[in-house]
């Protein structure tokens, strides 16, 4: 099976919450986001497979809203050995035309660069 990447991913110089929108519990920060999927960092492991009903929070508003919903499920969680932390990669999963619009005018700010892939799938 082809694991490539269709997109560019892009990491945010600042920092963006990611959240469980069923309980509101602190998923991680994000360190990386395309449409069709992102990396979050953060302190609990999340189970491979689990589809989470998702939130991203913004600073600043996009079409009317600080806030983007999807459902993601998770493809892959390693711990870094540096920071003991984990590391956790998700596919976008479910998520509207209107999210996809917001994700798409967030990757275009300054705060968004390019990066190369560090972590593999």
């Amino acid at each position: 099976m082809d694991n490539r990447r269709k997109q560019q991913r892009r990491c945010p110089s600042a920092y963006y919450g990611v959240y469980d929108r069923t309980s509101e519990k602190l998923l991680g920060g994000l360190a990386d986001l395309t449409t069709e999927g992102l990396m979050i960092v953060g302190e609990t492991p999340i189970d491979v497979t689990q589809t989470i009903q998702a939130k991203l929070a913004m600073t600043k508003t996009i079409l009317g809203s600080k806030e983007i919903f999807f459902t993601m499920t998770c493809v892959w969680c390693r711990q870094s050995e540096e920071t003991k932390l984990y590391n956790a990669g998700f596919k976008i999963v479910n998520i509207a035309e209107t999210e996809i619009a917001k994700i798409e005018q967030l990757l275009q700010r300054r705060s968004f660069a390019e990066t190369v892939a560090l972590h593999s799938d």
